[in-house]
């Protein structure tokens, strides 16, 4: 009988208390300076630090990323709320996806940025201008325009990629482009000059972490952690600026000086910050959500409305 209660023995050595472990989160993301905190997080292995085994599953944009969840590739997509709002009713809502944190404040890092001689909102008009249709840059140049007396109609609308945008500015195809970083730096570099940026529009864009709802109900403790893990890379980079930044530039292809830069367009979010905007101050982020359904409508882009007492869920921090 020794040799059985051995392999038992052993067995529960292996096992711990029995229990398997967790599964890894895939989470998806996209390159932008925003997530800053995930490249980091993911470089210095603080994800495991914090008790959670992250799969990094990287796409195109973040409208790919929520896509990839809807369509299980993924169990967390890092995105912006323009994206999930957008995607909300395209999915069977059994088991909708849910915004649960914010990782990320835009506040300068997207814009628009326009050719020589158009030096204003208002000199857009008639003019062609490069957006991706239905995503996030389009909803700042929806805002940009409203707050001129402006409407869509008012512009020549060229539906493109965010990277391509500032290319064929550069190019002379188009007016004016409407992107993020780091493309928006590289179109500036050229002499083409920052119009509006989302410093004009506090608070309109936030890069959130978006679930599934079952996710969010049978795996909460791994999401806490992950929120965590991404708020231990923002805290690595206060303090570590140098190692910091040139992992960030590493993730973006880019360089630590550029990276520096960027970095001045964005508030990057803490796991109590996080906590305080989507439970104290998640009224913010309703409002935004009426422009974008403002936009999503206009363009035929959403059926009908979001719904943000349904798309918001504070449950994480509860």
């Amino acid at each position: 009988m020794l040799v059985p209660m051995l392999l038992s023995a052993m067995s529960l050595a292996a096992c711990g208390s029995g229990t398997p472990a967790a599964e890894p989160i895939k989470l998806g993301y996209n390159l932008w300076v925003g997530d800053a905190g995930v490249f980091v997080a993911d470089k210095k292995k603080l994800f495991s630090e914090a008790g959670v085994d992250v799969e990094m599953v990287r796409f195109a944009n973040p409208i790919e990323s929520v896509q990839a969840l809807i369509s299980g590739k993924v169990d967390v997509a890092k995105g912006t709320l323009a994206d999930a709002a957008m995607l909300q009713n395209s999915q069977a809502q059994d088991d909708p996806i849910k915004v649960f944190a914010v990782t990320d404040l835009s506040t300068g890092a997207d814009g628009i940025v326009a050719s020589p001689g158009i030096t204003s909102v208002k000199d857009l008009k008639g003019k062609d201008v490069a957006v991706t249709v239905g995503a996030v840059n389009h909803v700042l140049l929806n805002h940009a325009l409203a707050k001129a007396g402006m409407t869509s109609g008012d512009v020549n609308i060229i539906d493109t990629s965010p990277e391509q945008a500032g290319s064929d500015l550069i190019a002379g195809k188009v007016d004016a482009a409407v992107s993020w970083e780091p493309f928006l730096a590289e179109a500036i570099a050229k002499g083409n000059k920052l119009i509006y940026s989302s410093t004009d529009a506090p608070e309109l864009i936030a890069d959130v972490l978006v679930t599934r709802e079952s996710t969010l109900k049978n795996r909460k403790e791994g999401l806490l952690n992950l929120v965590r893990g991404i708020s231990d890379g923002v805290g690595y980079l206060a303090e570590n600026k140098e190692d910091g930044t040139e992992i960030v530039a590493q993730a973006l292809g880019t360089t630590a000086a550029k990276v520096s830069d960027m970095l001045n367009g964005v508030t990057l979010i803490t796991f109590d910050e996080s906590k305080r905007l989507m439970t104290t101050d998640i009224d913010q982020f309703k409002s935004a959500i009426d422009q974008i359904n403002d936009v999503g409508v206009q363009f035929g882009l959403m059926e009908k409305p979001a719904d943000a007492n349904f798309l918001l869920d504070s449950s994480l921090f509860e």
